[in-house]
């Protein structure tokens, strides 16, 4: 293994771009760049290509997640 190899793994991922973004969230292309352009999805451009920062996507999601506390409240409330 080379040294570059070796530092290139030091570094942490902090920055995804637009076709990586798109594969973590299970979308097209297409869709994450118009939530992008549209503001909704957080991005940076930089040099005229999309960036995403990998924090503010991991936010994005969690703001988008699914409560299952709801129906467990309702189900703890019946008992």
């Amino acid at each position: 293994m080379s040294d570059k190899h070796v530092q290139e793994q030091a570094i942490p991922l902090r920055f995804l771009t637009l076709n990586e973004v798109a594969k973590l969230l299970r979308r097209s292309t297409s869709w994450a760049y118009k939530q992008a352009e549209s503001g909704k999805l957080p991005s940076v451009k930089l040099g005229g290509r999309l960036i995403f920062e990998l924090e503010a996507i991991d936010d994005y999601i969690g703001r988008h997640r699914r409560s299952s506390t709801s129906t467990t409240k309702k189900e703890a409330t019946r008992g």
